[in-house]
C-alpha cells in the first residue's frame, strides 16, 4: 500500500513535471504558438512540431490552462466522439462533461485567449457541440458545406511524418482504401465509392479504418464485408503508407466547391504513393498533375490499373511533389493561416528562412540579389554585412522593394563564422548562407526547406552531380543551416562539416545535376 505522504509526494512530482513540460512558458520568449487542445492523438502528432500542444483532459483542463496560458484553445469535433476522454460533451445525458467543456471556454475567455471549434467530421456525428458554437471565437471546418457558418480549414500536412525519400522501391501496388467507414459521407460520395469498389472487386483492394474508430463500419458495402477491415493505429500510419504504392483518395470524390483538400489525400501523396481520385475541383486545381483521375465510378478500375502500371515514383518526381505540398499544404502554413484568422501576429517560424550575405571587395551585392529574386519561395528576411556602406544600401533598397525585411549590421570579426554570427541576429528557423559563385535553380529554397523539415538535418546544400541523400562530410555549397545548430556548434570554416558531424550534426545533399532532379 502507498501511504498518504508518498502519494502526495508523487502527485507533487507529477505536477512539477507537467509544469516543466511547458518550457515555452517557463523559459524565454515563445518561438511557437502554444495550443490548449481537445484533440485526437493523430491531430496532435500533426500539429506538435509546429506548435506546443498542451492536452486538455476533463480532470485537469483548468490547471493546464492556468499553468500554460496557451495562445489559443482548439476543440476538435472528432475528439468528443465515442472512445475519447471528452466523449459525449454537450449530450443531454452527460451533463458533467458538458460543464467541464464550458469551464474550458470560460477559462480561455478569462485569460483573453481565443477559442476555436474545428469540425473535423460531419456535424451529425457529434451534434452535442452544435449548441456550443456561439461560445467559440472562431468556427472552422474541414468541409463547411452550404449554409454552414464556418471558415474552411484543416491542419494541413506534416511532411516529416510521411517522408518518402529512400523508401522501398518495391512497394505493393494493390489498391488501398483508407476511409472513415464509421462516418457515412454524403449520398453522392457514398454512391461513387460503392460503385468504384464494385468495379475493383477483381483487384482485391485493401480496406483500412482508423484503430480508434469505436463505432465500426456503418456503411461498408455488403459485398465487401467478407474482406474485412484492417485497423490502423496513427503511430503506424506513416510506415504503412510508405509501404504502399497506390491509394484511393480519401475521400474518393467530393461535392463541387468543397474546400480545402482532405488531409488523408495529402498524406497519401506525401508518402510518395500514386493516388486515384474521382472528381475533386480543389485537388485538380492544386495538385492535378499528381493524380490518376477517374471522371466517374466505372473508370476507377482503369485509373487504378494505369497507376499500378506506372510503377513507383522516381526520386525526381517525389522531390517535385514534396515541393508542391510544402508550398501549398504543409502544417506550418495552416497554423499561420489560423493565427491570421484570430489576429495573432506571432505564429511559427519553422519555415522562415533568413538570407545571410557578407559583402567585401571580392563579393558584390548584385549576384546575391539575383539569387534571391530567382527563388520561387523567397526568404522571409535578410541580414546584410558589408565593408562598403554603398553595397549595403543597394541590397537594402532592392530587398525592401521586394517586400523582404532586411537589416544591415556591422560585419562579424575575422574570428567569428558567418552562420553563428547570423544566428544571434534573427529568429528565423533557417539561415541561407549565400556564397558568391553559387548558382541555384528557382526551387532551391523549396527543396532545401522541405528536406530540412522532413529530416531535421542540421544543414542542407547542393552537392554537384550527387543524388538526393545524406552527406558524409562533403562540403555543401550555398548551405541552408538550422539556426539552432548554428548557434551551438563551432563556427563555419573550411572543415565545418567535419567538426559539426563530430558533434552529432547531420547533412542532407541535394543534387544539382538536372538529370538528377
Amino acid at each position: 500500500m502507498i501511504g498518504s505522504a508518498e502519494r502526495a509526494e508523487s502527485q507533487a512530482s507529477d505536477e512539477r513535471h507537467r509544469y516543466l513540460a511547458h518550457t515555452e512558458v517557463a523559459i524565454g520568449p515563445r518561438e511557437r504558438l502554444v495550443v490548449g487542445g481537445i484533440l485526437r492523438p493523430d491531430t496532435t502528432a500533426d500539429l506538435e512540431p509546429d506548435v506546443q500542444v498542451d492536452a486538455l483532459l476533463p480532470h485537469d483542463a483548468g490547471l493546464v490552462l492556468e499553468r500554460a496560458e496557451p495562445d489559443l484553445v482548439i476543440v476538435e469535433s472528432r475528439a468528443v466522439a465515442a472512445g475519447n476522454p471528452w466523449a459525449g460533451a454537450g449530450e443531454p445525458g452527460i451533463a458533467d462533461v458538458a460543464l467541464r467543456l464550458l469551464g474550458v471556454l470560460d477559462g480561455a475567455r478569462a485569460l483573453g485567449r481565443p477559442s476555436v471549434l474545428w469540425w473535423s467530421g460531419p456535424r451529425h456525428a457529434t451534434p452535442g457541440l452544435i449548441p456550443f458554437e456561439s461560445r467559440f471565437d472562431l468556427v472552422v471546418a474541414s468541409d463547411p458545406g452550404p449554409g454552414v457558418a464556418a471558415s474552411a480549414w484543416t491542419p494541413g500536412l506534416q511532411l516529416a511524418r510521411f517522408d518518402p525519400i529512400g523508401g522501398d522501391p518495391d512497394r505493393s501496388v494493390r489498391p488501398v482504401a483508407h476511409v472513415r467507414w464509421d462516418e457515412a459521407p454524403s449520398r453522392s460520395a457514398r454512391s461513387f465509392m460503392e460503385g468504384a469498389l464494385a468495379g475493383l472487386a477483381t483487384e482485391e483492394p485493401e480496406l483500412w479504418i482508423d484503430a480508434d474508430a469505436v463505432v465500426g463500419a456503418t456503411w461498408l458495402p455488403d459485398r465487401l464485408r467478407s474482406a474485412g477491415l484492417r485497423r490502423v493505429a496513427h503511430e503506424a500510419l506513416a510506415e504503412l503508407y510508405r509501404a504502399r504504392g497506390l491509394f484511393l483518395a480519401d475521400p474518393l470524390t467530393v461535392s463541387p466547391g468543397m474546400r480545402p483538400i482532405a488531409t488523408g489525400t495529402l498524406r497519401q501523396l506525401a508518402s510518395g504513393a500514386r493516388v486515384v481520385s474521382g472528381p475533386n475541383e480543389s485537388l485538380a486545381e492544386s495538385l492535378g498533375e499528381w493524380i490518376e483521375w477517374a471522371p466517374d465510378a466505372r473508370q476507377v478500375r482503369d485509373a487504378v490499373r494505369s497507376g499500378a502500371g506506372l510503377g513507383p515514383r522516381t526520386t525526381a518526381d517525389i522531390r517535385r511533389l514534396l515541393g508542391a505540398l510544402f508550398l501549398r499544404h504543409d502544417t506550418t502554413g495552416a497554423v499561420g493561416a489560423l493565427a491570421r484568422m484570430l489576429g495573432i501576429r506571432r505564429a511559427t517560424p519553422r519555415r522562415d528562412c533568413c538570407a545571410v550575405a557578407r559583402f567585401d571587395a571580392h563579393t558584390r551585392p548584385e549576384a546575391f540579389l539575383d539569387a534571391v529574386v530567382l527563388q520561387r519561395h523567397r526568404p522571409t528576411e535578410a541580414i546584410i554585412a558589408a565593408d562598403d556602406p554603398a553595397d549595403a544600401a543597394i541590397a537594402l533598397w532592392e530587398l525592401e522593394r521586394l517586400g523582404i525585411p532586411v537589416r544591415s549590421v556591422p560585419p562579424p570579426g575575422a574570428e567569428r563564422g558567418v552562420a553563428r554570427w547570423a544566428a544571434s541576429h534573427t529568429s528565423a528557423a533557417w539561415l541561407w548562407v549565400w556564397s558568391p559563385g553559387f548558382e541555384n535553380d528557382p526551387a532551391y529554397l523549396i527543396d532545401a526547406l522541405t528536406a530540412g523539415l522532413m529530416t531535421g538535418a542540421s544543414a542542407i546544400g547542393c552537392v554537384p552531380g550527387a543524388s538526393d541523400g545524406f552527406c558524409d562530410g562533403s562540403q555543401l555549397k550555398g548551405p541552408v543551416v538550422s539556426r539552432a545548430a548554428a548557434a551551438r556548434l563551432p563556427d563555419m570554416g573550411s572543415v565545418w562539416t567535419r567538426s559539426w558531424k563530430d558533434r552529432g550534426a547531420t547533412f542532407y545533399g541535394i543534387a544539382t545535376d538536372p538529370d538528377g532532379r
